[in-house]
């Protein structure tokens, strides 16, 4: 199952409720983001590159992400979400991604959030040097601009860029 909503829209959190009713493992491509960008590798070194241009993360980036976790996962991942906008064909890279797992797509859900809703989300912050994501609102940092996990500054998520017209 994929889980698709526009940034700070709350995919980890129902995600998470999914997963815990439906008794599946539920992996967040944030947190495989975040993973290896704290890893220092190849990959993570990527990340790094497309967050501090403030770009969202480009699709075959995420997709050798999900990719690298799924060869790698034991027992096998049946649920993920994902924290970039995800093409239509999604489905179809994922379902021939993980090379002898060969995991099968049962649904995509793609979830609607009203625009004030998601601007009310939009308090996230990231840590440019570690990637992890904080909220001025929903989980304050102790210190305010300064990252709990390794004391960087913080700046306003690019991805979460948001003007009315």
């Amino acid at each position: 199952m994929i889980l698709i909503r526009p940034p700070g829209a709350g995919k980890g959190t129902q995600a998470h409720t999914l997963a815990t009713q439906l008794g599946v493992a539920h992996i967040s491509t944030g947190d495989l983001f975040r993973r290896h960008v704290g890893s220092r590798t190849v990959l993570g070194e990527r990340l790094k590159r497309s967050w501090s241009g403030g770009e969202l993360v480009a699709d075959e980036i995420t997709l050798e992400t999900v990719r690298d976790c799924l060869t790698k996962a034991t027992p096998p991942v049946t649920s993920w979400s994902t924290t970039s906008p995800a093409p239509s064909s999604w489905p179809c890279s994922c379902n021939s991604s993980s090379g002898n797992r060969e995991p099968t797509i049962d649904a995509v859900l793609e979830m609607h959030v009203g625009e004030d809703e998601i601007v009310r989300h939009l308090g996230r912050r990231t840590c440019r040097e570690c990637g992890r994501s904080w909220h001025v609102e929903f989980n304050p940092p102790h210190v305010e601009g300064s990252c709990d996990a390794c004391g960087s500054a913080l700046a306003r998520d690019q991805r979460c860029r948001h003007s009315r017209p």
